[in-house]
């Protein structure tokens, strides 16, 4: 996972006023002057934190043994905001083992700290005219470093050398699991206990691109756990767009639904499908 690297505030310097006796008039702008043009990503992305507001997002993510892909999981949806940051969001999931001889689908909606759960894993499981399961939500992590924790966003992009790509500004490192569980409180949450010994070292690479308002327009990530003699490799690559766009999420219809302390003894909650779903995607 990453170690913090990256960001200079790039918007296009405005033409300069031009004065034609004047040679200074047609001076680049300082770095200064650039820099204060627009805010810094992590004062952009709280600007977005807005209750009705939201992004639309999508992930391609794999898990390989040596050069065999094990899985792949697909995620497309809305995240809503709250006043400090994600608040909702309705996603799509689907996960493909091996060579494509598994599929499964999932769809997740969390919406007032309530989560909602319909899939593949519910099939023969809920009584008749019953599609949902309800328990109680929680925040959602798309991958780790999670680009949308502000603390996160101004630690990766703090040294001013992005590159310009074809996807934005990109910025790159890595960081041992030791230095983001500190730095983040997702991370933290996702970890649940401190890392020590090897697994402290132990290192995600990642990559964030930024559009020209200093938001992220893609962020991927990878790592590679040493398992025995062999290897596990796990890759996620999230894109945001439409930010600030309306988003309103909407609980299930309510004669859809079960809770979850009425499920049968072998049926998953939904947190802890979700929070399965998500440990292949992003290392928990």
């Amino acid at each position: 996972m990453r170690r913090s690297i990256a960001l200079t505030a790039a918007v296009l310097a405005a033409p300069a006023l031009a004065t034609a006796t004047s040679a200074a008039a047609h001076a680049a702008p300082t770095a200064t002057a650039v820099a204060t043009a627009a805010p810094a990503p992590a004062d952009a992305l709280k600007r977005q934190f807005q209750t009705g507001r939201g992004v639309r997002i999508a992930q391609t993510a794999h898990m390989f043994s040596g050069k065999t892909t094990l899985l792949k999981a697909e995620l497309k949806g809305r995240l809503g905001f709250g006043p400090t940051g994600p608040a909702a969001y309705d996603l799509a999931m689907r996960m493909t083992s091996g060579k494509g001889s598994g599929n499964d689908s999932y769809r997740a909606i969390n919406v007032k700290n309530r989560l909602y759960a319909s899939g593949d894993a519910y099939n023969g499981l809920l009584p008749e005219g019953k599609k949902w399961v309800s328990g109680k939500g929680g925040p959602l992590f798309l991958q780790h470093p999670d680009v949308l924790e502000p603390v996160v966003l101004a630690a990766l992009v703090k040294d001013p050398s992005g590159k310009h790509s074809r996807d934005g500004l990109r910025h790159q490192g890595t960081l041992t699991y030791a230095e983001l569980y500190k730095l983040s409180a997702g991370f933290r949450a996702t970890l649940r206990t401190k890392p020590t010994g090897e697994s402290a070292e132990a290192e995600i690479s990642w990559r964030l691109w930024l559009d020209g308002k200093g938001l992220p327009r893609r962020a991927a990530v990878s790592e590679t756990l040493a398992i025995g003699k062999s290897s596990l490799t796990r890759t996620s690559d999230t894109r945001f767009s439409g930010w600030g766009s309306k988003v309103t999420v909407t609980a299930p219809p309510a004669d859809q639904v079960i809770d979850e302390k009425d499920l049968p003894s072998d049926a998953p909650e939904p947190k802890e499908l979700v929070n399965t779903l998500g440990s292949h995607r992003n290392g928990g």
